[in-house]
């Protein structure tokens, strides 16, 4: 038995030795460095992506509908679902949501001014201009994508949509409440 154990001693060590030579000859060549540096990215990365997900269990996701309402009863509907009308506070909630759009419409890659997708942003009944119906916060203090010129405060066009008026770029435009949209709910 005592000689298993010299054995297993030497065979350890001589692991040992073997590990420390190999670390040392990849610390000396540049490829070993990369290596090194590559896993150290790669661990920073899934550090960085799953504190993402801890940091984002609640994070907004937008549905598109593809019928089309008036910004009233798309209201409704979303509020059905137990959800609100879209509201966009980030370049980011406005990329998601301008994916989703893309995803749900594709067919609508060049729109009109004759199609948009409602979101939650309005000024009815109200003197401090548009605000989001999720909580009454002006739609300004955050994040703005409005089309060059707008809102305009013309008296009828009081809801939020986007648009795409020329090209691939979405903007936030007044319209009329009454007009028939697709539209986009909000949730968590």
């Amino acid at each position: 038995m005592k000689g298993l154990q010299v054995v297993l001693a030497f065979a350890i060590v001589g692991l040992a030795a073997a590990r420390s030579t190999n670390s040392r000859i990849n610390q000396s060549l540049p490829v070993g460095n990369e290596i090194s540096a590559m896993h150290d990215v790669k661990n920073q990365a899934n550090a960085a992506y799953s504190q993402k997900i801890a940091d984002n269990t609640r994070a907004k996701k937008f549905e598109v509908y593809k019928n089309k309402l008036s910004w009233v009863a798309a209201l409704e509907k979303c509020k059905e679902r137990h959800t609100d009308l879209a509201t966009i506070r980030s370049q980011e909630e406005n990329d998601n949501l301008v994916y989703m759009i893309k995803k749900t419409l594709p067919e609508y890659t060049s729109w009109g001014w004759g199609n948009a997708v409602w979101i939650g942003g309005t000024r009815n009944n109200s003197e401090k201009g548009y605000y989001w119906m999720t909580d009454g916060v002006s739609v300004e203090n955050f994040y703005d994508n409005w089309r060059s010129g707008d809102p305009k405060s013309n008296g009828d066009h009081s809801c939020m949509d986007y648009v795409v008026p020329t090209g691939d770029a979405f903007f936030w435009y007044e319209s009329i409440c009454d007009g028939e949209f697709h539209y986009a709910c909000e949730y968590y």
